[in-house]
């Protein structure tokens, strides 16, 4: 009788398992090994890392379905974790001296350039609290600079920033927490609103009058008189809250947090989002308006920044949560303004 042979074992040839062919290559200890690292012909893996990822594999990912990845952030904040409640941190980098290419023209017009306008209006005896009517005209040509700006500004951020915008939109999409952040979005809004009207009440408590609207808010009703709605809606309720969540938030607080604590950037980010916008109202001396105007901006400074930290220092979340507020304000401005005497606790 014939001893019956036995099989000989399956090799996977010289080029080794290919992806899904359904075999695995035994590793060292017998085991199989799913990345097909074990080597040609008998020699041993690569040595690794514990924790590491395998070569060839990524060493940051945003997340896979069940949250049971590893992750990597090449430049995590301080005094923050890179993960929270399950989703990733989106990185958005460390400064350059590239950040300065954008931020010097914004700020030093924005800041340095209202404050010289203001010095000159009160130099020429003209009252800096809104006492000169300016035509039709006047304020489309102020709205046509703003969008030359504005414009400039867009063209020089984006191919900086397109990387980490991507990275933002897929942090702002990780599907564990995609519908509650899509939901926060109006609840925040919402929030301000709640809180703005807390602090007018306080101020006519406190002071026995009642709030005015800021110089930004009054700017902005008369300008929206003369320009079309698209172009209004366009500019001021998806471009701007672009510009001032990339300066105010990813350079302020993203970047500047992987060289200094987080909180200590969101304090400043803070107060300087705060400053520019009341830029006029200081140089008035109207203490109940200066205090309407920069309370106000606080308060909507604070719930956006807390909603980029603990988004991930997700950029695209803290886009949209400014964009609805002043995509509101806008839509507020051409179809209630007409039917309603008083819209100051909607501010951009």
């Amino acid at each position: 009788m014939n001893e019956q042979q036995a099989p000989e074992p399956h090799t996977p040839g010289p080029y080794g398992a290919q992806p899904g062919s359904g075999w695995q290559a035994p590793g060292p200890d017998g085991q199989s090994d799913p990345y097909g690292q074990a080597g040609r012909y008998g020699q041993p893996a690569p040595q690794q890392a514990p924790g590491q990822y395998p070569p060839g594999q990524p060493q940051n990912t945003e997340g896979t379905r069940g949250g049971t990845e590893r992750h990597s952030v090449k430049h995590p904040a301080k005094g923050f974790p890179a993960r929270l409640w399950g989703q990733p941190d989106s990185d958005p980098g460390r400064l350059s001296w590239w950040d300065l290419l954008t931020a010097v023209p914004y700020f030093g017009f924005f800041l340095i350039g209202t404050t010289l306008l203001t010095l000159l209006a009160q130099a020429s005896g003209l009252d800096a609290a809104g006492g000169v009517e300016l035509t039709d005209e006047d304020w489309m040509g102020e709205f046509i600079l703003n969008a030359v700006i504005f414009g400039i500004l867009l063209a020089l951020i984006l191919p900086l920033n397109a990387k980490a915008l991507i990275r933002s939109f897929r942090v702002f999409t990780h599907s564990a927490l995609a519908w509650l952040k899509l939901l926060a979005v109006p609840g925040l809004w919402l929030v301000t609103i709640l809180c703005n009207l807390l602090i007018t009440v306080l101020i006519f408590v406190i002071f026995g009058e009642e709030p005015t609207v800021s110089e930004n808010q009054a700017g902005l009703e008369e300008m929206m008189q003369v320009v079309p709605f698209w172009a209004a809606l366009l500019l001021f309720g998806i471009v701007v809250p672009y510009i001032e969540e990339y300066f105010f938030r990813h350079q302020l607080v993203g970047k500047l947090s992987t060289v200094l604590n987080i909180w200590v950037c969101a304090a400043i980010s803070i107060l300087i989002f705060a400053g520019v916008h009341v830029t006029a109202e200081l140089m008035t001396g109207d203490a109940v308006l200066i205090m309407t105007s920069l309370f106000t901006y606080l308060t909507m400074s604070v719930i956006m920044t807390l909603a980029y930290i603990f988004s991930g220092r997700s950029l695209a979340f803290a886009w949209f949560v400014h964009a609805f507020n002043n995509i509101v304000a806008v839509c507020s401005m051409y179809f209630l303004m007409p039917y309603m005497d008083d819209l100051a606790l909607i501010i951009l």
